[in-house]
């Protein structure tokens, strides 16, 4: 992800090359962490948009969608730039926060002990003044 931040206010870029499923799951995906990333965290104001990206780039992060649910992952592609996911293409969640706690980890943010977009389970619905000062270090 690309994240640029001016005082308060923070944008996030985060380009997807997604393999499989259709174009509809793809921007249902992207919808799904948008929402959840889009909001006032604390003081900050965070618009985060994502690309959906027609073929696949060493500046983009890569995930393959498959049938089921049978949960969701993200790898580190280092040194390339961006990261490789595998999601399932129905989420354990039917507000879609499988998918935005998956994006946190492609913008380096680990999985948090207590509530917050994300622990380990994803049991709240947004993330936490520490989940964007992860993703704000390891830009």
């Amino acid at each position: 992800a690309y994240i640029c931040q001016k005082e308060n206010n923070v944008g996030i870029y985060m380009p997807i090359y997604f393999s499989g499923g259709t174009d509809n799951d793809h921007r249902r995906i992207a919808n799904a962490i948008e929402n959840f990333w889009s909001r006032p965290i604390w003081k900050y104001n965070v618009v985060m948009r994502v690309q959906i990206m027609s073929r696949p780039s060493m500046n983009s992060n890569f995930v393959r969608l498959f049938p089921g649910m049978n949960g969701s992952w993200v790898y580190n592609r280092k040194p390339h730039r961006g990261w490789y996911g595998e999601w399932a293409l129905i989420p354990y969640n039917s507000d879609g926060r499988d998918y935005a706690h998956e994006a946190g980890h492609m913008m380096g943010v680990s999985h948090n002990p207590s509530s917050s977009l994300m622990d380990i389970y994803a049991t709240d619905l947004a993330p936490r003044v520490r989940d964007l000062k992860a993703a704000l270090e390891s830009s």
